[in-house]
């Protein structure tokens, strides 16, 4: 078991790192934060999911569809809640797109790592 919460944590660090690194990336090459954003987080998904299915979860018996639709919803509820950290800090103006950005990957990742953890695999 410590071996696998390993796994998931390094999996859930690379995959933060592709968010947050493919986010600020297209964000500078002036696409809206918004729309750099969502792709970032398909780009985030697709690692996260093939990292945890066939590396962190790998002695799992759940079929790759099943594993997969429930995956798809704990980063989509871990992407309402990034999106809406973005709407309040774009809406107050207290923190800026970059900060903004890295603050709402970070917080999403934890809620996605304790609902994958103990439902999605």
């Amino acid at each position: 078991m410590i071996a696998q919460a390993c796994r998931f944590g390094a999996v859930g660090v690379l995959a933060t790192l592709v968010h947050i690194a493919l986010g600020l990336f297209l964000f500078r090459c002036g696409i809206t934060l918004h729309v750099a954003n969502a792709l970032a987080f398909c780009g985030a998904f697709l690692f996260g999911f093939t990292a945890h299915y066939f590396f962190t979860f790998a002695d799992k018996s759940a079929p790759i569809l099943v594993a997969l639709s429930r995956y798809f919803i704990v980063a989509v509820t871990g992407y309402v809640l990034n999106g809406g950290i973005l709407i309040t800090a774009e809406s107050t103006g207290r923190i800026s797109a970059e900060p903004a950005l890295v603050l709402a990957v970070v917080l999403a990742a934890l809620l996605s790592f304790f609902l994958s953890r103990n439902w999605a695999f």
